[in-house]
C-alpha cells in the first residue's frame, strides 16, 4: 500500500525534511571552505530542493495536480490496474466538466457501502450525464437525451443489463432517486439532477458506478484525468 502523502503524517515528514535542509544550508553558509565553488554548489542545491519540495507539497499537490493509482478493472481498456495518472485539480475551477471526460471524485457513501472497500474513497469514472440530461444504458452502451452516445473506448463485451429497468428494485432507485425516473420515447430514463453527474466505468460489465449507487455531486469532484505517467511505455494524455 503506497504511503499516504496527502495525510497529516505525509506533510509532517515533508516539513521535517525542509527543516533539515534549512539547517544544512545554514551550516554550509557558516563554514569557510577552501573550495568556494563546491560550497556554493551545495548551498544552491539545498535552496533548490527546499523550493521544489515546498512548491510540490504545499502549492502544486494541494491545488493543481493529484497523483492517482488505478486500483481496479472498471476503466479497462482505457486504464489498466497499476496505471498512475496525474489529475488536474484546477480545471473545474475555471469551467464546468464536459461529457465523456474521465474524472476523479470522492465516492458517495452508498458506493463505499456497496463496494465493501470503505478505505478506497477516491473513484475514477467517465462522465456520461450532465445536469438535466436524460440517461439510459442498454447492453453497456450509454444513451443520452434519446440518442446513443458515440463511445469508441468501450471494450468488445460491455454487459447485458439495462438501466434503469434492471435496477428499479435496488437502492437508491427504489427510494432516494425514484422521482427522477421518467418515461420518454417508450422507454425508462433517469434525469440527472442539478449540481450532479452520472458516471460509468468503460468496462461496464465490471464497474460499480452510477447505475449502482447514483450520482456524483459537483462538490465531490477532485479533478480531470490529465496524463498517464506510469508505466513508461504507456505514457500519454488521457481521453
Amino acid at each position: 500500500m503506497p504511503f499516504p502523502w496527502d495525510s497529516v503524517w505525509g506533510y509532517l515528514i515533508v516539513a521535517g525534511v525542509l527543516m533539515v535542509l534549512a539547517q544544512l544550508r545554514l551550516a554550509l553558509a557558516r563554514e569557510r571552505w577552501e573550495d568556494e565553488r563546491l560550497q556554493n554548489f551545495l548551498m544552491e542545491g539545498c535552496d533548490s530542493l527546499m523550493i521544489a519540495l515546498a512548491l510540490v507539497f504545499f502549492l502544486i499537490r494541494p491545488f493543481v495536480v493529484h497523483a492517482f493509482l488505478i486500483p481496479s478493472q472498471s476503466m479497462e481498456p482505457t486504464l489498466l490496474v497499476g496505471d498512475r495518472l496525474l489529475v488536474n485539480k484546477f480545471v473545474y475551477r475555471l469551467r464546468p466538466p464536459h461529457r465523456q471526460e474521465i474524472v476523479v471524485f470522492k465516492a458517495p457513501e452508498l458506493a463505499l457501502q456497496k463496494s465493501g472497500k470503505p478505505d478506497q474513497t477516491d473513484y475514477i469514472k467517465r462522465l456520461i450525464g450532465l445536469p438535466g440530461d436524460l440517461v439510459r444504458v442498454e447492453q453497456g452502451h450509454a444513451l443520452v437525451n434519446g440518442k446513443p452516445l458515440l463511445e469508441p473506448y468501450l471494450p468488445p463485451i460491455t454487459g447485458v443489463d439495462v438501466f434503469p429497468d434492471g435496477y428499479l428494485q435496488q437502492t437508491p432507485w427504489n427510494t432516494t432517486y425514484r422521482h427522477l425516473i421518467e418515461r420518454h420515447w417508450g422507454k425508462l430514463w433517469v434525469r440527472v439532477p442539478e449540481g450532479h453527474y452520472f458516471v460509468l466505468g468503460d468496462n461496464r460489465a465490471q464497474s460499480l458506478d452510477s447505475r449502482s449507487w447514483g450520482f456524483v455531486p459537483h462538490d465531490a469532484l477532485i479533478g480531470k484525468s490529465l496524463v498517464r505517467f506510469w508505466p513508461l511505455f504507456r505514457i500519454g494524455f488521457i481521453h
